[in-house]
This record gives structure tokens, C-alpha cells and sequence, in this order.
């Protein structure tokens, strides 16, 4: 019997873990922790990246950095128009932290990056490029065991 309960108990805890959290309005970093740690971790999140289409830009295992170079991103959810983003990881004890940032132009002005922040509802329609750094992230999370995600909202 208490085995029973054991295994209902476990199957009940998978189902809504792997739930998807809704976004909340106003994030502006991912935030998945592992068991993994050190190197293990630095390695698998850049691996993973590049897999993900990303080019490495700068990794510097010391102090935890991965910064991908832009990618042009033209037709993802809400994106119709090409966008230029990359993705800036942050690891440190088995805890990573990822960033956005986009290109925007301006006529006459040079180029600037801007923060990728969820500046739609509370109800997980994330804008597009919110939308497409969660989906890299979260497919990331889904291959680390006891993986989980938490939104940071300033």
C-alpha cells in the first residue's frame, strides 16, 4: 500500500512539474536551476546553445559568461519581421540565468541592444522575443534532470 501511495504521490508531483508556468508580464530573465554544477553545467549550456543555432560570441568559464552572437530571427509566434537577438548565460553553482537582447535600429542613430522583456499579459503570451528565448530555454531545462524554471521580474 505504501507503495502505491509512493508512486501516486511521484506521478502527481511529475504531472505539475511539468505544467508550463505562465509568464508573467514584465520578465525579464529565466532562471533554471540544475543539479548539475562547475564546468558540467558551463559546458552543457554552451553546447546546447549551439545546437540551438546560436554562435558563441564569448564564454569565459572563470567567470560564467556565455554570450551568443545575434541571430536573425524572421517568422517565430509573434515575430513577422526579422529580428536580430542573442542570448546572454550567467552560471554559477547550479543555477543559470539567462538574458535577451535585440538589435533595434534607429534612422540616422547606430544600433543599440535592448533588454528582451515580456511586455505582454500575465496569461503566458510572451511577446515574440521573449516567446522564442522561453521555448529555447525551456526545451534546454527539459534535458537536466530535476530541472526548474523560475521568471525573474525586476
Amino acid at each position: 500500500m505504501k507503495l502505491l501511495v509512493y508512486f501516486f504521490f511521484n506521478v502527481v508531483l511529475f504531472a505539475l512539474s511539468a505544467r508550463a508556468q505562465p509568464v508573467p508580464k514584465g520578465a525579464t530573465a529565466i532562471e533554471v536551476t540544475t543539479t548539475l554544477a562547475g564546468s558540467v553545467l558551463f559546458e552543457s549550456v554552451q553546447a546546447y546553445l549551439e545546437d540551438a543555432g546560436f554562435d558563441i560570441d564569448e564564454a569565459n568559464e572563470d567567470e560564467g559568461s556565455i554570450v551568443t552572437e545575434y541571430k536573425v530571427i524572421s517568422d517565430f509566434g509573434a515575430i513577422k519581421e526579422p529580428v536580430q537577438i542573442r542570448i546572454l548565460a550567467h552560471v554559477e553553482e547550479g543555477v543559470v540565468l539567462f538574458k535577451g537582447e535585440t538589435v533595434a535600429s534607429t534612422i540616422g542613430r547606430s544600433s543599440r541592444s535592448n533588454p528582451v522583456i515580456n511586455t505582454l499579459g500575465v496569461d503566458g503570451a510572451a511577446n515574440g522575443e521573449f516567446s522564442l528565448m522561453n521555448e529555447v530555454i525551456t526545451r534546454y531545462a527539459k534535458t537536466l534532470d530535476l530541472a526548474t524554471i523560475e521568471y525573474n521580474v525586476p
